[in-house]
């Protein structure tokens, strides 16, 4: 599995998988992605990418207005918040990746 990684918890998820090798307008989306510290470090860093940042709803308004608060227009332009329950089927077809980041660690094996 491409960008499958055991390490350490901190290791920068710049660091498993080729974001530069993507080309413009791709899109992520960060299933659980809380108030969208991956997504914002990867689309400044990357200014080829746009990102989804999907969450409970409450967690989605609360980060939205954050981000807008703390990032300029050109990061706050290239993310989208949509209030999703990751256990219901993924509305979002054909993404170039998708990305869940310390949301299963609390489910069991069932």
């Amino acid at each position: 599995m491409a960008g499958h990684y055991d390490g350490p918890l901190d290791m920068p998820i710049e660091l498993i998988y080729p974001f530069d090798d993507l080309p413009d307008g791709s899109t992520i989306i960060d299933i659980g992605g809380g108030n969208g510290q991956n997504v914002i470090r990867l689309v400044k860093s990357h200014p080829q990418l746009v990102a989804i940042v999907q969450d409970h709803v409450s967690v989605i308004s609360n980060a939205e207005n954050m981000v807008k608060e703390s990032y300029g227009e050109e990061i706050v332009g290239r993310i989208t918040w949509e209030a999703h329950d990751y256990y219901a089927q993924q509305p979002r077809k054909g993404a170039d990746i998708y990305l869940l980041s310390h949301v299963l660690m609390d489910n069991n094996d069932e």
